[in-house]
């Protein structure tokens, strides 16, 4: 009687200690792979900030006029002939080159070259500030001119532990880190969600951030709404058991399995002792 008493009392703690080891297992798996787990309350509104034009942007660049004669823009609008269709659509997945692009495409001077205007200067400044300066230059040729630019291609690179690198081009600035890592198809298992890189280039000088997706704060950081030509990369985890082919839950499941066997190892010896 005493010992079949100790024995219930010896596996009921087991069990216990087995269910804890559970749940701090899980708190693990937690704390690793979800996003937003802090700081969610401290996020204000999100605001986005106009990019300025760099060089090789590709714009379309559209001009209107309250004339009834549509001949007097015809010959601003030729390069756009195809452009705002595919302006319009959803942004692609590149691998490798994109082939022709129509639109204006900013020389490595940071000029565009525009029907009868000829070089425009383009690089350093946001869509609105470029339209205002070839609508005053065009108001000499077009009544009442209006012009309304977009960008055509904006290009970001996503690297390391995400599903499907490479570069991820789409057809507006208003692009977020998300967006990239959507595009991306999200980090893999292996990914650390605690240290993401991004890596900038603004003028002459190089910047780079490090991101943890599981703090909000990130939000409301330099590095959530992303430039043209952004390079993301995210590390992989120390023991990157993907290059094995090894299940990434594996590890978790052979610990429970050994903590098990354990348990049943100690009363298998505990009822043969006091048998």
């Amino acid at each position: 009687m005493k010992s079949s008493y100790f024995v219930t009392v010896v596996f009921t703690s087991l069990v216990v200690l087995l269910l804890t080891s559970c749940g701090a297992t899980k708190k693990r798996i937690d704390r690793n792979f979800n996003y937003f787990q802090t700081g969610l309350d401290s996020i204000g509104q999100l605001t986005y900030k106009d990019p300025l034009i760099v060089q090789n942007d590709v714009l379309s660049i559209q001009v209107y006029s309250n004339t009834v004669n549509p001949e007097q823009t015809l010959i601003f609008n030729q390069a756009n002939a195809g452009a705002m269709g595919m302006a319009q659509g959803a942004a692609m997945q590149v691998a490798g080159g994109m082939g022709v692009m129509l639109g204006y495409q900013v020389d490595s001077n940071g000029d565009i070259i525009f029907p009868v205007l000829g070089k425009v200067k383009a690089a350093g400044k946001t869509k609105e500030q470029l339209a205002k300066d070839l609508e005053n230059k065009l108001a000499t040729y077009v009544k009442a001119p209006q012009v309304s630019i977009r960008y055509l291609q904006f290009r970001v690179q996503v690297l390391g532990e995400v599903k499907t690198p490479g570069m991820k081009v789409f057809p507006t600035e208003r692009v977020t880190l998300f967006d990239a890592l959507a595009m991306a198809g999200d980090l893999t298992d292996m990914g650390r969600r605690d240290n993401v890189i991004l890596l900038r280039e603004e003028g002459n000088e190089r910047k780079h951030y490090v991101v943890d997706l599981r703090n909000s704060k990130f939000l409301s950081s330099e590095a959530f709404q992303l430039k043209q030509n952004d390079v993301i990369y995210v590390p992989a985890k120390d023991f990157k058991l993907k290059q094995l082919g090894v299940n990434p839950n594996a590890q978790r499941d052979i610990q429970i399995g050994l903590s098990v066997l354990s348990v049943l190892t100690i009363i298998v010896s505990l009822v043969n002792i006091f048998r």
